[in-house]
């Protein structure tokens, strides 16, 4: 049975380092990129936030003996501490975000009606439309900045009816009201713009998808690290695990683990595929069903910027082939014949197994028409090639008899027949035919001449 999603390494059961399991913490299974990354922004603030407002609390308490501001100061670090265990754990991260957002809120008010140290504590007012657009998006967003903005106007406010005393003046709180709007401008546009490229995206991806859906062969699309974004419907029908193979490893799914070296043998494959090549190869899969099937493996890289950023394999079930060609090999191994095919611009010969094993000659040889006939016994040299010149010539069948060496030495008899194929002109361009090891034919035709003697 195929192994379930839960068989695979988790991001956050399987961190590459200590970092990655503190500050990548809540991250459910594989999400996307900017997912990932306000997480981990969620993470890195909480605890910033923890140890510096933990820090700046006690020297409040302790050195400028302010009680209030400290114990405030303190009690929103802990809050934000809290709220990351709370992520942590319960992998809530929108609630994350609004305690989070929330907590640098108040703390922000609490800087404008304090000062914080010698006045400075507004200054952090600027990194909150960055925090509040990123994490919530353009709507939030704007609902957090009009929280931010109100509660500012409120505390002024109150500090112009003599309730409080905050220790700016009404044009440096305007100032800095008027700074952030600008600034939140900016990011607001920003925002807004990026939205719009990740809805074009999106599209792009949900055509992708429709694309490969409507391929007839396994297709699936890698991120650089080899995990599954995008699979189409022949990909998670052969799989067997649906949409839930998105963001797992392709190496490391039960169709390739079961055998050791085709996991290893992918992984290679995908390392050359990284590097900018194409590159197919044959590959055993484990399907629905625990069977064992042959697939045609492609590998595409796509560029972006001039680099690799993704990969995507396009694979064809070849089984019935591969059973075919076994099948084939076996019958010319039965029959001790081979297939050959020559073209004769290139000067390309091509070899069935068949052919390689009457030889004795090595796959890696490369094969021409001259090199050929140098595997022909000397004295049958002219014979055989006048059978090719006379079938250029009357255009009628190539047959010839003689006698191959091989490269260990041995001598054997072979009968060939082939036929030329023409272009559009009327000029030969390639050779097809099969050749036959006849020699124990030979020598049986021998033993009977010499008996009827």
């Amino acid at each position: 049975m195929p192994t379930s999603p839960s068989s695979f390494n988790q991001l956050t059961s399987s961190p590459h380092s200590l970092w990655n399991n503190f500050f990548y913490s809540g991250i459910r299974d594989f999400e996307d990129d900017r997912f990932r990354t306000q997480v981990f922004f969620i993470n890195v603030f909480s605890f910033l936030g923890f140890l510096s407002l933990a820090t700046f609390g006690v020297l409040h308490i302790f050195v400028e003996s302010n009680w209030l501001l400290g114990f405030y100061e303190i009690l929103g670090g802990l809050v934000l501490l809290i709220n990351q265990i709370f992520m942590r754990f319960t992998q809530h991260t929108e609630i994350a975000k609004g305690v989070l957002l929330s907590t640098v809120l108040i703390f922000l008010w609490l800087m404008l009606i304090t000062g914080g140290t010698q006045g400075t504590g507004v200054f952090w007012y600027f990194t909150y439309p960055a925090a509040a657009f990123f994490l919530t998006g353009n709507h939030r967003g704007l609902f957090w900045m009009s929280a931010l903005y109100l509660g500012s106007l409120i505390v002024t406010y109150l500090n112009f009816i003599n309730l409080l005393n905050i220790p700016y003046t009404i044009v440096d709180v305007r100032q800095l009201l008027v700074s952030l709007f600008v600034v939140s401008i900016l990011i607001y546009l920003y925002e807004r713009n990026r939205q719009r490229i990740e809805n074009e995206l999106v599209y792009d991806e949900q055509s992708l998808q429709e694309f490969l859906d409507n391929m007839s062969t396994f297709a699936v699309k890698l991120d650089t690290n080899g995990n599954i974004l995008l699979a189409n419907k022949i990909a998670k029908q052969s799989i067997g695990l649906g949409d839930q193979i998105i963001g797992h490893s392709f190496a490391d799914g039960p169709w390739l683990t079961f055998d050791p070296l085709a996991h290893n043998r992918f992984k290679d494959a995908l390392r050359e595929a990284l590097t900018g090549k194409n590159l197919t190869y044959y590959e055993n899969l484990k399907i629905v069903g625990s069977s064992i099937v042959t697939f045609s493996f492609g590998l595409a890289p796509i560029f972006q910027d001039h680099r690799v950023k993704y990969v995507v394999i396009e694979g064809q079930d070849v089984s019935q082939l591969f059973n075919a060609k076994y099948a084939f090999n076996e019958a010319e191994k039965i029959a001790q014949l081979g297939s050959w095919e020559w073209d004769i611009p290139e000067n390309k010969l091509v070899w069935s197994d068949g052919l390689y094993k009457i030889f004795g000659v090595n796959r890696s040889v490369i094969l021409s028409h001259e090199k050929y006939l140098e595997y022909i016994h000397i004295e049958d040299r002219d014979l055989v090639q006048s059978a090719f010149d006379n079938s250029f010539k009357t255009l009628q069948k190539f047959i010839a008899d003689y006698r191959i060496i091989r490269p260990d030495g041995e001598t054997k008899f072979c009968h060939d027949e082939g036929k030329v194929i023409l272009d559009n002109t009327g000029k030969p361009i390639k050779m097809v035919g099969v050749g036959q090891d006849v020699t124990e034919l030979r020598k049986l035709q021998n033993q009977v001449k010499s008996l009827s003697h």
